[in-house]
């Protein structure tokens, strides 16, 4: 997401806000943990939100994986 108003955008109910880079990394199944290590040594927010974007989630990961072995 580069920038100029290109972060994932949600409704929340009431109005429509910026998903946080710690919601990202939640949503692609990192811990906190992970998020607040990187945040402690500088990490920038686009690169947080680059880093989350860029990520392959873990669970479809998974079934990808699950389906090609099922087709040998």
């Amino acid at each position: 997401m580069q920038g100029g108003g290109q972060e994932p955008k949600l409704f929340d109910g009431n109005r429509i806000r910026k998903v946080t880079p710690l919601e990202c990394f939640g949503l692609q199944s990192f811990p906190d943990e992970w998020y607040y290590k990187l945040n402690e040594h500088g990490v920038s927010d686009s690169q947080l939100y680059k880093m989350a974007g860029n990520a392959v989630t873990s669970r479809v990961a998974y079934e990808i994986g699950k389906r090609l072995m099922q087709a040998n």
